[in-house]
């Protein structure tokens, strides 16, 4: 049409939490015997049990068992495939980071090929989204399964997939943040 200009948008930026959507962190705490936690912060654990369960916040051994989600290998493929990922968005403790590399560089060898830096480690994510957006000037995307940190990041502007668990489900949650079964259908 003459006089109608053509507006080329940008992609998507999208950046993946680990634990929770990747990284099966509660896998390991079944396995063991203890109840699938009812909501982010294991209120439905004893006082020792979530003494145990803070205490392998700080273990990297723990990390490196972690599991991946099923069907996180190929949905974070097809991620990198679209060109539209920004790397792995965590707030991890510090004292587990180069367990947390050496986790991601066994299970998703692939993300050293694509990203200058595969892994972010940013204890505020809502904080992080804001950055990013103004840098990068377009749309950011995150999958996410903790409550406090997706609430967050849709009020920073961010567009939030949160990965559906029972630990997230009983929070009100702000615009910006549309519930997935998993990473696969974030893709979709």
């Amino acid at each position: 049409m003459i006089g109608m200009a053509t507006v080329k948008t940008k992609k998507p930026l999208v950046f993946v939490a680990l634990d929770g959507v990747v990284a099966d962190f509660v896998g390991p705490l079944i396995k063991k015997g203890f109840p699938y936690p009812q909501d982010y912060h294991f209120g439905n654990y004893s006082e020792e049990d979530r003494k145990y369960v803070n205490s392998l916040f700080h273990d990297p051994d723990f990390y490196l068992q972690l599991e991946p989600m099923p069907g996180a290998q190929e949905a974070l493929m097809s991620i990198i495939e679209l060109n539209v990922f920004g790397g792995f968005l965590t707030a991890r403790p510090h004292s587990v980071l180069e367990a947390t590399m050496r986790w991601v560089g066994h299970h998703f060898p692939f993300v050293f090929l694509t990203s200058p830096q595969p892994v972010i480690n940013h204890p505020d994510k809502a904080g992080f989204v804001r950055e990013a957006a103004s840098l990068y000037g377009g749309d950011i995307r995150v999958v996410e399964d903790a409550p406090h940190h997706a609430s967050g990041i849709a009020r920073a502007g961010g567009l939030v997939y949160l990965v559906d668990h029972p630990y997230n489900r009983n929070s009100d949650y702000p615009a910006g943040v549309l519930r997935v079964e998993g990473i696969e259908e974030a893709v979709d």
